[in-house]
């Protein structure tokens, strides 16, 4: 390039410049004013008003100011900023546009009064046009009375929102007093009017939190993972979770405890306009000991009190760890002790729980569906004398009633197969039925058998099965009512 080219090149160059300068050093050197405009832009964006030490402008790269030292304060609550970066644009500087272009917030600490202040309806567009950072920032949180036991610090917070035409992004790194790193992720289709996202949660602890409602129940401190999807709208959300379950401890009365520990879950969390769901795929407790899945919903049709709709089932049940927590979690309850009284132990290789109904009729057995297949169970009939050992096979108590076949167990000294059992819990109809084959200790038989029979003439003929031994093979039928 030669010399006068060299030099007109740069001539021009300097010519823009000096002519943007003259166009812009009106409003650049009225920078209270400017001041006052970026403050009004921020104060509409967070609904209330704000205070700053010192402006700051800088031409290069491009014009920008910093705001040093704000401060924020609305019903309690509290926001404190060192330091706050702005890119105006030129369409803001030239007052044509009443929207920043980008705001950076550098290590912002956030103080939420308790209780939470009221949230005020925004306008509409209150992101910058570019989006917002924050780095490094703090949000405090005081304990919330029923559900919270100690304050909450989130710290070391990376966020990055940016708002475009048809949608809003936003990224979220920290982590904080009660866990390790969080991660979200969120984008709202501005459309639709709904949201997606997903979540990571490392090392959480959560025996900050207090079980409402639920007395004697404490939440562990073992440190949880968890992660997942996220997706809503207005009328609703769907909440996946993957990862850890917390260990509980209960103590009913002093010097009694229970404790379930930790274990592993996938679950979908559902809220709508009238129904809120925890569908269950996979959820492993070790202690009692067993592996659930299936559905918990309440839904809240007009003028009707609340419908709960429990549909759950078990995989490898500890029987005799699971009954002695449920007499333990509720001792007083009719339907705990029933079934409590009818299961004395062992193991179940499946079983199910299913209810439908207003809350008031979970102490109804009959509106109730149980059922397991046993693997070496304990049974005990009530109203008899009758105790089934090792049982093996389906068993169920639905509308009220025991229903056992294809059951083998043994009976005192003796083994059947084949067996059917029914048997009326609730003493409505006093219905009985005991059908099996038997390989009969011909010794021990008589005291089974008139511990069961109330028949005088029976129990006088059974008086002459005297110094009886051996093994024989007989087919047992005793019904059909307990009466």
């Amino acid at each position: 390039m030669s010399k006068k080219r060299l030099f007109a090149a740069t001539l021009l160059l300097v010519g823009l410049v000096a002519v943007l300068l003259v166009l812009l050093a009106p409003r650049a050197m009225r920078l209270k004013t400017v001041q006052r405009r970026i403050a009004a832009e921020l104060g509409r964006m967070s609904g209330n008003d704000i205070d700053f030490s010192r402006l700051e402008l800088a031409w290069f790269p491009s014009p920008n100011f910093t705001f040093r030292n704000t401060r924020i304060t609305a019903r309690g609550h509290e926001i404190t900023i060192p330091e706050i970066r702005i890119t105006p644009g030129l369409a803001f500087l030239l007052g044509r546009s009443s929207h920043l272009r980008s705001l950076e917030l550098i290590r912002p600490t956030i103080r939420i009064s308790s209780p939470m202040p009221a949230i005020n309806k925004r306008p509409a567009g209150i992101i910058p046009a570019t989006g917002i950072i924050i780095r490094k920032g703090t949000i405090i949180i005081p304990p919330i009375a029923a559900w919270t036991t100690t304050a909450v610090t989130l710290k070391d917070i990376d966020l990055e929102l940016r708002d475009r035409r048809k949608s809003v992004s936003m990224r979220l790194n920290g982590d904080s007093n009660i866990s390790g790193k969080m991660r979200l992720n969120l984008f709202y289709n501005k459309e639709k009017l709904g949201y997606r996202g997903n979540y990571r949660i490392e090392s959480l602890s959560p025996a900050f939190l207090r079980p409402r409602g639920l007395k004697g129940i404490r939440i562990l401190a073992n440190p949880l993972s968890l992660n997942g999807d996220i997706s809503g709208n207005r009328a609703g959300f769907n909440l996946s979770v993957n990862g850890s379950f917390p260990c509980f401890r209960y103590t009913p009365k002093p010097g009694e405890t229970a404790a379930i520990n930790c274990g592993d879950a996938k679950l979908n969390i559902i809220k709508n306009n009238k129904q809120f769901k925890i569908e269950i795929d996979h959820l492993k407790i070790p202690r009692p000991g067993l592996t659930l899945s299936g559905l918990i919903a309440i839904s809240t049709p007009a003028a009707a009190p609340p419908q709960w709709n429990i549909e759950l089932r078990g995989e490898d049940i500890n029987l005799t760890a699971v009954r002695d927590y449920l007499l333990r979690l509720w001792p007083d309850n009719h339907v705990v002790k029933t079934v409590a009284g009818v299961v004395l132990g062992g193991r179940a290789r499946t079983g199910s729980f299913a209810f439908k109904g207003p809350a008031s009729r979970l102490s109804h057995l009959r509106d109730m569906r149980i059922t397991a297949d046993a693997d070496g169970a304990d049974i005990h009939p009530p109203h008899t004398k009758l105790y089934l050992t090792n049982a093996s096979g389906p068993i169920s108590i639905i509308d009220g009633y025991l229903k056992g076949s294809g059951l083998s167990a043994g009976l005192g000294s003796s083994s059947g197969k084949n067996a059917t059992l029914y048997l009326d819990l609730l003493k409505r109809d006093h219905a009985f039925i005991l059908d099996l084959d038997l390989d009969v200790d011909l010794a021990g038989l008589p005291p089974v058998l008139g511990g069961l029979v109330k028949n005088r003439i029976f129990l006088r003929e059974l008086e002459h099965f005297k110094q009886v031994s051996g093994h024989g093979m007989a087919h047992l039928h005793l019904g059909d009512t307990l009466q």
